[in-house]
C-alpha cells in the first residue's frame, strides 16, 4: 500500500492540530490558574460600617485568584501569551522582596468584597501580613502553564495511541 500525501495539505492539517492544540493549552491553563491557591490568611472581621461578618483565612488556609490572570490567558496562532505582569511570578513563583504595599492592599480589597474608601484595620493587617511575607519568603511558584503543556501532550500521545479521531 502507498499514501501519498501532499505537502499543502499535510501543512494545513499540521497548522490546524497545532492550532487545536494551543486552544487546550490555554484552557488548560485556565483551569489550573482557577486551582491555584495562595497560602495568606488571618481572621474575622465587620466591615467598615459594621455590617456582618466577613471570614478572613487564617494565616494556615489558602486564597483563590481572581479571574484576572486566567482573563490574560490567549491564543495568537501557534503563542499562547499571558499578559498580566506578574503572570510568570506565579509561573514560576519569586525571591523575596519589597512590593507596593497600596497595590496588595488593593487586592485584598477586592478579594475581601470591600468596596468603602475608608481604610479597614483587617484590611490593613491582612495586606501587611502579606507584603512582609513576600519580603521574608518571596512568593511561591504556582505552576498553571507548564502542567498544562504537560497534560495536552500526554493527552495527545494517548489519543493518538488509541487510534482516537482528534
Amino acid at each position: 500500500m502507498v499514501v501519498r500525501i501532499q505537502a499543502k495539505n499535510l501543512e494545513e492539517g499540521i497548522n490546524k492540530l497545532g492550532d487545536m492544540i494551543m486552544v487546550r493549552i490555554a484552557s488548560n491553563a485556565k483551569r489550573n490558574i482557577n486551582e491555584v491557591e495562595m497560602p495568606w490568611g488571618d481572621s474575622q472581621f465587620e466591615d467598615s460600617k459594621g455590617r456582618g461578618k466577613k471570614r478572613l483565612p487564617r494565616k494556615d488556609s489558602l486564597i483563590s485568584y481572581s479571574g484576572d490572570l486566567a482573563g490574560s490567558v490567549h491564543v495568537s496562532g501557534h503563542e499562547i501569551r499571558v499578559s498580566m505582569p506578574y503572570a510568570e511570578e506565579i509561573e514560576y513563583g519569586s525571591p523575596p522582596k519589597d512590593v507596593e504595599f497600596d497595590k496588595i492592599y488593593t487586592w485584598v480589597g477586592r478579594k475581601l468584597g470591600i468596596k468603602d474608601k475608608v481604610k479597614t484595620k483587617p484590611q490593613t493587617r491582612f495586606a501587611t501580613n502579606i507584603v512582609n511575607a513576600i519580603a521574608r519568603e518571596g512568593i511561591p511558584a504556582h505552576p498553571y502553564l507548564r502542567p498544562a503543556i504537560a497534560s495536552v501532550l500526554n493527552n495527545l500521545e494517548s489519543e493518538l495511541k488509541r487510534g482516537e479521531k482528534l
